[in-house]
């Protein structure tokens, strides 16, 4: 009998541990080295990519040619305008 209440104690404390363990999360941030981002370095929409995905009217690097771009990818999503 008292074999079956500490087989049942040690299963509950080691179930008890074993879900608290999943609660530890660790930080995923970029390490800082003396104030600095050591992480990928952020480049602007127009500047980067791939240029197979990226159609005719994009010209890498042309800030204007890119705003065109999204201007009328916008306008083909609007629903007043498709529709008519």
């Amino acid at each position: 009998m008292k074999t079956n209440k500490l087989l049942m104690m040690t299963l509950i404390a080691g179930a008890a541990v074993l879900g608290l363990s999943a609660c530890a999360e660790r930080p995923q941030d970029a390490a800082m080295q003396s104030g600095k981002y050591r992480g990928k370095p952020d480049t602007h929409p127009w500047q980067g990519g791939d240029q197979k995905y990226a159609g005719e009217a994009f010209k890498q690097g042309d800030k204007a040619s890119w705003d065109a771009a999204i201007a009328k990818r916008m306008q083909a999503q609007n629903e007043y305008v498709r529709i008519q």
